[in-house]
This record gives structure tokens, C-alpha cells and sequence, in this order.
């Protein structure tokens, strides 16, 4: 039965697993993913890893590779296709991270497009993934990028004080990312090119200057995207401080990734700082032409834009359809499995419980005389409390001398009447002769080890089970549960735990601090895994709780104390 449960628990797991995250693919799609966005090296990457694609896993990553791609080259539609199928496919294998960054991917995506209540969805939604894995390696920055996509939401949308406000919370996570993460440098330079933003919407255009100045310095010689946004924003600087020749070098510095890539927001920014440009030199018709493209480059956002609202939201409803309703046979098919799973576990309870009522009852046919011996110790302990009380009545200098020795004279009264002592009936036989073929030199030499082991105290190890000691003896654990029923009067449970009890009822006689020690102190020190245990065993022994018992003493030493 259990073989069959392991075995549907292992056909669940092979419904929804996903492929290891530190396989090649994911790796070079790793790499890849970052070229894509420092330079047109990741673009090539990205299409030869497409043939490799095997596990979902692969798929979404291999979409957004793609989806960065058309980014770059202008494509929009293309690419937010790519990016919400590579969202739907991270959300039916319930992948967090990759949902997070697809969302976040998306979100920039709507924002650039002018789209903010669909960027503000998805850049909310990321957040919220983020969240759920604060132990993730990726988590640091992952916040960072989505602050900062918050800071340039709110830019677009000309709230830069609102945006200002996460800015201080963006320069903590991007400090918390290792600096040996190699992406961390361009982290930091986004930070300066935000902040270069603001001083420029505030007029201060040395601080403006200086920080655009800070980011392309961290970026170095890497071709990064983020570059030629940085020379026309230095552009826009110049043109405001009229500085005409700076402003013409920027440009032109910024024109060679115009040619390689082909976003339409790099465009618009580079056309309207060139058109300035030529105003300010009184070339009017030149001007005009740059305007007349700025137009037309608006103009295919807008399109964009509206395709994405008329055409690609009918498809990508049709394909989250269609995941729809393989999730909802998988999630069939799970909850089927599970209910299976849960009857066979209630058919094993009920089997085991058979089982051991089963057990229990033939134990009790076979040994009448352990519950025998449970009933007669509770009678010997009531004969031992009435016979303590009538000596005391009837010898007042015996009644003094306990007075004098009050611990002494509670362990006469339990430990010797309502506890049993084990040696006394180390000799109780049988009614009938044991079946179990055993020597006469065996049983005696058994019980000898067994008389060491009990002056050694092995009771007080904790856990000690019928099949320790009968190593510890070198024998079978049949024979030990013959020698302690023979000559012990009892299961191995019983005599285990009267053992343990006698030992600390006596340490209380010999050292009356331990009525100090907690509860589980006392446990512990009886060999005891836990307090309920030893609760337990101690009110069957006893006929009350430890602490009723330790409190009795208590107030019999306090009553012997001189006023």
C-alpha cells in the first residue's frame, strides 16, 4: 500500500514538475537575456536557442528572449505577444520568478507605449510576485528594477516628485545586489540616468549633466541600450544651456544605435532633441523635416497601440482559453488523485487500527496477569496509606521520628508500599509453564546481565527500546519479554516506566533539592523524551501528578520547619 502511494505521489510530481534551473539552456538563455540588453550580441543568441526549447521552463524563457528582441527592433506587437505568452506559460507551471519578470517586462513595454493603466496592472502584479520569494537570489534585484520601472511610470506620466519618492528606496535594494553580479553596474547607472531626468525637469543643469556624466562612466565600454539614451539626454542638457556644438556631438555619438536598434521611444527622443536643435540654429527647414519624422514615428506608436487594443488582446484571449482549460483538466486530474490518495490512507488508519485492537487483545488473553497486577498494586497502595495512618496513631514516638524526617517517611509510605520495589518480585511465576524453549542456565544467566544493567540504571536512557536492551544483553527481544514478564511481573513498557518513576522517587528522597527543579527537568532526569510522558507514567505509578506529588512533600517539609 505504501508502494502505491509513492507511486501516485510520484505521477503528481511528473504532472507539474519543471526542468532544472542549472541546466545549459539555462544558463546560455541567462546570458543571452542580459546581452539582449547591452547589446545586439543576445539578439543572435536569442535565435539559436529557440531550437533548443524542450520543458515549459525553456518556453517562457525563450519568449521573452524573443519578446526583447522585437522590443529593441521596434516590433512592439510582436513582442508583447511574446512576453504575455511567456506570463501565461510562468503562471500554468506556477513559476514565481519568471511571472515576475514578465510582468515586469510588460510593464515597461505598456508604460512606452503611453498604455499606463495596463503598465500600472502588471507593474503592481510583478511587485506582489517579488514578494513571495524574499529568500530568492534574484529578489534584490528584481526590486530594483521594479523601482525603478515605478519611478519612470510616474515620470511619463510628469509626476516626478511622486516618482522621486522611491528613489531613495531603489538606491537601498540596488546596494543589497552583489557586486559581483555583473548586471549590477548597469543598475547603478539606471539610478543615475532617473535622477539626471529629475534635475533636468528641475532646471539644474550641472547636476543633470554631471549625472549623466556618472552613468555612462559605470557602463564603461559596454554596449549597453541604456547608452544612447544617456547622449541625447547630455543632448537636451546642452540645447538647454544652448550649448549647440555639445549638443550635435551627443546626437551623433547616439546615431550608430539607431541604425542597430530601432525602439521608437529612442527614435522620438533623438528626432525632438534634433529638431531643437535646428531651431535654435535658425535652420527651419531642416527643423521641419525632423518634425515632419517625429510625426511619423508618433504615429506608429499610436498604431501600435491600437493594435494591441483591437487585435492582440482577441488572440492572447483565445490562447489563455486554451491554458485555461488544460489547467482545469490538470487541476481534474490532480484533486482525482488526491482523493485517491486520501482513501488509501483512511483504508491503512482503519487497517492498523484493526491491527493493534487485534494485538491488544490477544495480549491480554495471553498475559491476564499484567492487568492483574496493575489492579493489585492500586490495592497495595490504598492497604499501604490505611496501615501508615493506623501505626501512627498507635506509636506516637514512631509518629514523631517521621515528623523528624519527613522525607523519609513519605518514601516509606510510597516507595516502599505504592511503589512496588522491582527486587520484591523478581520471583513471581507463571500459573503455566512458558512455552518459550529456553535453558534454565539461559534464564538465570539472562536475568544476572539483566540485574547489572538495572544497578547501572540503563532505564534512564531515553528512547531505550525492548530491542536496545536486547543487545545490550546479547540475546533475542523474545527472551527479554519472557525474563521481565517472569520475573518482573509485567510488559517491558510497564517495567520500563516503573523503573524510571522508582529511580526519581527515590533521588527526591536522597536529594531534596530536585523538588525545586521544573517539570521537565525531572523528566529529563528520568529518562523521560518529553513532560506528558512522564506525567502520565508518574500518575499511573503513583495515583497523582508530578507536581501534586513534589508539592505534597513540600508542604510536609515546611510543616516540620521551626515557626
Amino acid at each position: 500500500m505504501n508502494k502505491c502511494i509513492a507511486l501516485l505521489l510520484f505521477f503528481i510530481g511528473s504532472i507539474n514538475a519543471a526542468s532544472a534551473k542549472y541546466d545549459s539552456f539555462n544558463i546560455d538563455s541567462e546570458l543571452a537575456f542580459a546581452e539582449i540588453s547591452t547589446s545586439s550580441r543576445g539578439l543572435d543568441r536569442a535565435d539559436q536557442l529557440v531550437s533548443n526549447v524542450e520543458n515549459d521552463e525553456e518556453k517562457i524563457q525563450d519568449h521573452l528572449l524573443l519578446a526583447e528582441k522585437h522590443k529593441i527592433t521596434g516590433a512592439i506587437d510582436s513582442s508583447i505577444f511574446y512576453a504575455e505568452r511567456a506570463t501565461e506559460i510562468a503562471k500554468s507551471i506556477f513559476h514565481i520568478s519568471w511571472q515576475a519578470y514578465s510582468d515586469l517586462f510588460l510593464a515597461s513595454t505598456y508604460r512606452e507605449l503611453g498604455l499606463h493603466s495596463f503598465a500600472s496592472k502588471h507593474l503592481k502584479n510583478a511587485e506582489k510576485l517579488n514578494e513571495h520569494q524574499k529568500e530568492d537570489p534574484e529578489y534584490h534585484f528584481l526590486k530594483t528594477r521594479i523601482t525603478q520601472e515605478k519611478i519612470a511610470h510616474a515620470f511619463s506620466q510628469n509626476r516626478y516628485d511622486a516618482g522621486m519618492k522611491f528613489f531613495e528606496d531603489c538606491l537601498r535594494q540596488c546596494a543589497l545586489v552583489p557586486a559581483s553580479d555583473k548586471r549590477s553596474r548597469a543598475l547603478a547607472a539606471k539610478n543615475d540616468y532617473l535622477l539626471g531626468n529629475y534635475y533636468l525637469h528641475l532646471g539644474n543643469l550641472l547636476e543633470a549633466d554631471s549625472t549623466f556624466s556618472s552613468a555612462l562612466k559605470l557602463l564603461g565600454e559596454n554596449n549597453d541600450n541604456l547608452k544612447p539614451y544617456l547622449y541625447v539626454a547630455r543632448a537636451k542638457v546642452a540645447l538647454d544651456d544652448q550649448q549647440l556644438d555639445s549638443a550635435q556631438h551627443q546626437l551623433l555619438l547616439a546615431e550608430p544605435y539607431l541604425k542597430k536598434f530601432g525602439a521608437n521611444g529612442l527614435k522620438s527622443s533623438y528626432l525632438d532633441a534634433y529638431a531643437s536643435y535646428y531651431w535654435q540654429k535658425n535652420e527651419f527647414r531642416k527643423a521641419r523635416l525632423y518634425e515632419r519624422e517625429l510625426g511619423l514615428v508618433k504615429e506608429t506608436m499610436t498604431e501600435h497601440a491600437t493594435y494591441v487594443y483591437d487585435e492582440l488582446f482577441y488572440k492572447l484571449d483565445k490562447s489563455t482559453d486554451s491554458l485555461s482549460s488544460q489547467n482545469q483538466v490538470i487541476l481534474i486530474v490532480n484533486l482525482t488523485l488526491v482523493a485517491v490518495i486520501l482513501i488509501l490512507f483512511l483504508q491503512l488508519f482503519i487497517f492498523r487500527k484493526k491491527e493493534n485492537t487485534h494485538t491488544t487483545k490477544s495480549i491480554k488473553s495471553e498475559h491476564p496477569f499484567e492487568a492483574e497486577y496493575l489492579r493489585s498494586s492500586e490495592v497495595l497502595r490504598a492497604k499501604a496509606i490505611l496501615s501508615s495512618n493506623s501505626n501512627n496513631r498507635d506509636n506516637p514516638s514512631s509518629a514523631a521520628h517521621t515528623t523528624s524526617d519527613p522525607v523519609t517517611n513519605l518514601d516509606a509510605q510510597t516507595t516502599n508500599a505504592m511503589l512496588t520495589p522491582i527486587k520484591e518480585v523478581q520471583r513471581v511465576e507463571h500459573s503455566e509453564k512458558s512455552e518459550l524453549p529456553i535453558s534454565e542456565e539461559t534464564e538465570n544467566r539472562l536475568l544476572d546481565l539483566l540485574e547489572a544493567q538495572e544497578e547501572k540504571h540503563f532505564y534512564l536512557r531515553k528512547n531505550m527500546t525492548r530491542a536496545d536492551i536486547a543487545g545490550v544483553l546479547g540475546t533475542n527481544q523474545r527472551y527479554i519479554s519472557y525474563i521481565i514478564r517472569k520475573h518482573r511481573g509485567m510488559d517491558y513498557y510497564t517495567y520500563l516506566q516503573s523503573c524510571r518513576i522508582n529511580y526519581i522517587l527515590k533521588k527526591f528522597k536522597q536529594e531534596p533539592q530536585l523538588l525545586d527543579y521544573k517539570m521537565t527537568k525531572l523528566a529529563s532526569l528520568a529518562g523521560f523524551s518529553d513532560n506528558s510522558k512522564f506525567s502520565t507514567a508518574f500518575k499511573a505509578i503513583t495515583g497523582t501528578t508530578p507536581s501534586a506529588y513534589v508539592q505534597s512533600i513540600k508542604l510536609k517539609l515546611s510543616s516540620t520547619l521551626p515557626n
